[in-house]
């Protein structure tokens, strides 16, 4: 069986490229909230 048909492997490659833009987004949403309350804060 080959690694690239297996079952295993298709649902853990959707599953990351589903995931990773999430994460991404969330990381920057995250960093430009911080720098929204810090910029509030200085006013």
């Amino acid at each position: 069986m080959e690694i690239k048909r297996s079952l295993r492997f298709k649902i853990i490659l959707c599953t990351v490229l589903v995931i990773a833009p999430l994460v991404f987004f969330l990381y920057y949403y995250n960093m430009y909230a911080i720098r929204v309350v810090r910029r509030l804060d200085i006013d």
